[in-house]
């Protein structure tokens, strides 16, 4: 799966207005995950599912400049005004996303080809924003913006399992899947900005962290083909998509971090972003 492209924010200005870095800049490729699933089946069209999925290191850098020499504006709050002492400047910014969701639910086929949910998701979002401003001349060499969210999300969900296609001997067939559940959500950001001198000496360092909780929203959707290879073997393989509103990322906490030139400054935090990770996905899909 893949992270879709973070908003459009600026993260650095260059002196004449234009950006120096955006957020937007970050262009994701999908990345392999991990996705189990274990149903057992009770009497009367009843089941029960346990299962988990794990989306390690979405991930991308950019390194953007040569810029000229002159006064910068990091987009904080208030702005942190930098100067770019002497060209060539770079500006050099990683992102790292990561998600993990656990759920168990009660299934029920309440009619023929349609079988309905209902049960406990639990999801883990923890994203990160790294980024290197690498100055060339005096007196000052870089500066280090280090940004960190979690999200922790607990609720119920509602969904169902419907059998759109199969063919005549049930060798094949496809489902689409839909899920969706109102959560409680725990969001913090960690903030870590610091400057050093060109021989390393730390010239100043701000140190923050904020949290909030809050009502966030989860929906799933899933189109999944299936073709039976062995009496209890099937070759499974779709196409899934990801919503998660009203939680905390680390591209858009720019405008709640202080400046690193105003110590009293408080660190807040954003949970009001969205974020969409949609892929293919293939597996087997053995009963017993």
């Amino acid at each position: 799966m893949k992270r879709q492209r973070p908003d459009s924010l600026t993260f650095v200005t260059q002196p004449n207005g234009s950006d120096a870095f955006n957020f937007g800049e970050f262009n994701f490729n999908y990345q392999p995950g991990l996705d189990i699933s274990l149903i057992h089946n009770l009497d009367c069209g009843r089941g029960v599912e346990l299962r988990y999925f794990g989306l390690w290191d979405v991930d991308d850098t950019r390194r953007t400049g040569p810029f000229p020499g002159g006064l910068v504006d990091i987009n904080t709050t208030p702005p942190t005004l930098a100067n770019f002492f002497a060209p060539p400047v770079f500006v050099t910014g990683e992102y790292d996303s990561q998600l993990h969701s656990g759920e168990i639910n009660y299934r029920l086929e309440s009619i023929k080809y349609l079988t309905l949910l209902a049960g406990f998701r639990y999801l883990s979002l923890r994203e990160q924003f790294h980024a290197d401003l690498d100055f060339t001349g005096l007196p000052l060499s870089d500066a280090d913006f280090n940004s960190r969210t979690s999200n922790d999300l607990y609720g119920l969900q509602l969904g169902a399992d419907a059998v759109v296609l199969e063919s005549p001997q049930r060798r094949f067939q496809v489902n689409a899947l839909v899920k969706a559940g109102v959560y409680y959500a725990h969001s913090e950001h960690n903030l870590i900005f610091t400057q050093r001198s060109s021989t390393g000496v730390l010239v100043d360092n701000l140190q923050g962290s904020a949290d909030e909780d809050g009502v966030a929203f989860v929906g799933e959707l899933g189109l999944i083909g299936s073709y039976q290879l062995t009496c209890n073997t099937s070759l499974q393989f779709g196409y899934q998509c990801l919503w998660l509103d009203s939680v905390a990322l680390a591209s858009e906490q720019i405008k709640a971090s202080g400046s690193i030139f105003t110590p009293a400054t408080t660190t807040r935090i954003d949970n009001g972003g969205s974020v969409f990770y949609h892929g293919a996905n293939v597996g087997l899909v053995i009963n017993f």
